[in-house]
């Protein structure tokens, strides 16, 4: 996977580390109670929630979790095993499973895991957009959600895949107040959701 744009500086200036080693870390716990990740290598700390960010990832859970299947779950703001190299934090995923069965195996969800990934851009959408979207796609995540909170939208990815080796989703779909966005995963439509459910 190519390197992406950089989020701010590193917690650790050390050498770069593998996702292996990070979550090792994690396990022992040198990183308790601080929200990090590791992008490229390096272990960053993600930032602080607005409270329009904090109620909008609120509304997106209860609207999601009325509606999953039974063999789905929610996993809000816990790491992905991208690759060797990547372990985001994504705002909001919809995993294969129960909670419990990442308890049994003691392995974080990968990309194969992920039925829907959604991210909430209060200030920084051009990011979830762009970098996001090349990262999920590389990757094979199924869906990709983005909450635009300021233009009152969400924007729908899918159909991911490499084009001369960057990721990109085939399919980009935007869907405004008033109209009801597809819940799909793998592959069926689980249901239809009012926009103005997901946005405050």
């Amino acid at each position: 996977m190519t390197a992406l744009a950089q989020p701010p500086p590193p917690v650790s200036q050390a050498a770069t580390i593998t996702s292996d080693e990070f979550f090792a870390m994690i396990e022992a716990g040198i990183f308790e109670r601080r929200p990090v990740f590791l992008w490229d290598g390096g272990i960053y700390e993600r930032m602080s929630k607005s409270v329009l960010h904090a109620a909008t990832a609120t509304l997106i859970q209860d609207a999601l979790m009325r509606r999953l299947p039974s063999g789905w779950c929610s996993w809000a703001e816990n790491p992905l095993q991208v690759s060797a190299k990547y372990a985001p934090l994504p705002d909001l995923m919809i995993v294969r499973g129960s909670p419990r069965d990442y308890l049994t195996t003691k392995l974080h969800p990968t990309p194969a895991d992920v039925g829907l990934l959604i991210e909430i851009a209060v200030t920084r959408l051009p990011k979830d957009l762009e970098t996001g979207a090349k990262l999920w796609a590389a990757a094979g995540v199924a869906r990709y959600w983005v909450a635009d909170v300021p233009g009152r939208r969400m924007v729908s990815h899918h159909g991911p895949g490499l084009h001369e080796g960057v990721g990109r989703y085939a399919h980009v779909e935007s869907y405004a107040i008033g109209e009801t966005l597809p819940l799909v995963l793998d592959g069926s439509e689980v249901d239809q959701i009012p926009v103005e459910e997901l946005l405050p």
